[in-house]
């Protein structure tokens, strides 16, 4: 996938009962909609990859079945090899109505987690083509290493599960996720993939790097 100019990408949030747009409005590459003073909060929930004390914390609002969402995942993977000590990135959910199987992939997905395979689970299911989400969510477990894939499928359909999407779902709809991926890079928010998630994360790292000077009494 190209990204070219100076463009900012997205799954659309909204629509008017037609197929989601899959191309936010241009927005200069690398800066943030708005500063997020409270976004250790959102942190605070979700589905961890990385280290919990890292320097740098990217909270993904996510869907599955977004092309951009999808790309995210893979572009924050090569970072987290780069930085493994210093980076970490939660998964919240954000399926997006236009997308038929979005909400069944993120509570999948949070199954997978409660089984301890998220990462693994995560990683496939941001590989194989979308097309798979067509296939038996069992069988996608089964390869990402869950071994009692009984326990997932009663874990998949369970309430509290798809409570739990639509809870996430909510939150970013409070903090202002207009598109997906909606991600905080610590205390940053952006709608949408920025043309450069790399420059972001290495630009939030070298603020953090940043010695904190205490202040002197007199």
């Amino acid at each position: 996938m190209r990204w070219s100019g100076r463009v900012v990408a997205g799954c659309a949030l909204v629509t008017t009962g037609l197929a989601a747009n899959e191309t936010a409005k241009a927005r200069s590459p690398g800066k943030a909609v708005r500063t997020v003073a409270n976004w250790r909060s959102y942190a605070s929930d979700g589905r961890r990859i990385g280290p919990a004390g890292a320097a740098v914390t990217v909270v993904a609002f996510n869907d599955y079945e977004c092309p951009f969402s999808r790309e995210l995942a893979q572009r924050l993977k090569a970072l987290a090899v780069k930085y493994p000590t210093e980076l970490s990135v939660v998964y919240r959910d954000f399926p997006l109505v236009s997308h038929n199987h979005a909400v069944d992939a993120a509570a999948a997905a949070t199954c997978a987690d409660r089984q301890g395979r998220f990462a693994a689970f995560h990683e496939l299911i941001t590989t194989v083509p979308v097309t798979a989400f067509s296939e038996s969510w069992n069988a996608l477990a089964a390869r990402s290493g869950i071994v009692d894939t009984i326990a997932f499928e009663r874990c998949r359909t369970g309430i509290d599960v798809l409570a739990k999407v639509h809870a996430d779902k909510a939150v970013g709809e409070v903090l202002g996720v207009t598109a997906t991926p909606g991600i905080l890079v610590n205390d940053e928010l952006y709608s949408g993939l920025p043309k450069d998630i790399g420059r972001v994360v290495e630009r939030s790292l070298a603020r953090a790097r940043k010695p904190q000077h205490a202040g002197f009494a007199f």
